[in-house]
């Protein structure tokens, strides 16, 4: 796979300096969004130190670099000219907070543990993804947590069934003439099929680097949620939370009351959790943020599917997500939360309580807090439904 990252990097090489100033962020923003990472109860000397970015590519040791000085990053890449490249940006900027180093993976060894460790849209090019955890596993320390993006079978596996057929035809990614006729075979599908559909961004078909990621990769795999948590499990660690809930849960996507389909939001809502967020996956497969499945590991067993812990306990602080704006729409009634790739109508009570916590209190202030117009009985299904919404996050 160096050759091919070294050919095809991915994000392509950008200004991240100015990308920054621009307002871009990083999911699990360190500088932010510490307490979205770390919801427990912390000790007071708590500090994030140090961190490991696997696949740190062009750009993504200089971000984190950039956005938190007083953190020391390890970055390691398979790509020769992504880490030459880094180097050569970190010197321009002046960083001191960052080391590059050209390693695979695997092959990595350090004898000190690492507070966070990131690894974003890198996994899914290990053969075995389980042996990449149990790795991340050893290095990291006890309390500390694995951020991780893992490509989405729910839209791949469109992707991967022409891709299996591409390479056992053995087309490469290093002959002009086979990435053409790729192109021109994919391109010249029926115009349903889903495959074909995925080569095209807006109608417009995928500029070349970004055809070629996709459809002639040498290795890829994808991850539905009985494979992404079959592979947790076996690595012997602990799904904590999602990154962004509302990808997952019927009540941030689905209508609660529907005269064409009066029951589905209620028996959607009553399955399992993993067959829940499955089946949100498989329904809304389609959309564009369906790529890939963004969520933080931690090694304590206490610390599992944590969030949801902390909807019952009334000690719980609950925050407004950062980079949430909460607005009025001109031409609609009613007050809305918009983040970059959501908007969500609120409801008044919703409102009313996103008001309350402008600055972080305890539910369990919220629950004797009395506010016109908000039941008491009505409450927890507020704080569950923004919760579920990504818009607020809970931490002790």
């Amino acid at each position: 796979m160096e050759n091919f990252f070294d050919k095809f990097p991915s994000p392509h090489p950008f200004d991240v300096q100015e990308r920054i100033s621009n307002g871009f962020r990083e999911p699990y923003d360190l500088s932010k969004e510490s307490r979205l990472i770390f919801p427990e109860k912390l000790n007071k000397s708590f500090k994030i130190k140090t961190a490991l970015i696997i696949g740190s590519g062009h750009t993504e040791g200089i971000y984190h670099a950039l956005r938190n000085p007083d953190i020391t990053y390890t970055c390691i890449d398979i790509s020769k000219k992504a880490i030459d490249a880094s180097i050569k940006d970190a010197n321009r900027l002046k960083l001191k907070n960052c080391t590059f180093i050209h390693a695979n993976f695997l092959d990595f060894n350090k004898e000190s543990s690492f507070d966070v460790i990131y690894s974003r849209n890198v996994f899914q090019y290990f053969p075995d993804a389980v042996e990449a955890f149990k790795k991340c596993f050893n290095l990291l320390s006890d309390d500390g947590a694995i951020l991780c993006t893992l490509a989405s079978a729910y839209l791949y596996e469109d992707i991967d069934y022409i891709r299996d057929v591409v390479l056992e035809l053995g087309y490469s990614y290093n002959n002009s003439d086979d990435i053409n006729e790729v192109i021109n075979f994919i391109t010249g599908l029926s115009g349903a099929h889903p495959s074909k559909l995925r080569a095209f961004n807006n109608d417009k078909i995928l500029d070349e680097k970004d055809f070629i990621s996709r459809f002639m990769s040498p290795v890829h795999n994808s991850f539905s949620i009985d494979d992404l948590f079959s592979t947790i499990d076996a690595s012997g660690l602990f799904f904590q939370s999602w990154y962004n809930n509302n990808l997952y849960y019927p009540s941030a996507l689905l209508r609660k009351e529907s005269s064409k389909h009066p029951s589905f939001y209620d028996r959607i809502n009553k399955l399992d959790l993993l067959k829940k967020w499955d089946a949100i996956c498989r329904l809304l497969r389609a959309s564009n943020d369906r790529y890939s499945h963004t969520f933080c590991l931690r090694k304590k067993k206490e610390l599992e599917f944590y969030d949801l812990k902390l909807l019952n306990k009334n000690s719980s602080f609950a925050s407004i997500r950062p980079y949430q704006v909460i607005k009025e729409i001109q031409g609609r009634s009613g007050y809305y939360a918009a983040s970059s790739n959501y908007l969500k109508k609120l409801s008044e009570g919703e409102f009313k309580f996103l008001n309350y916590i402008k600055k972080p209190k305890t539910l369990d202030s919220f629950f004797k807090e009395k506010i016109s117009n908000i039941n008491s009985s009505d409450k927890k299904n507020i704080i569950q439904a923004l919760n579920e919404a990504s818009i607020i996050y809970l931490y002790e």
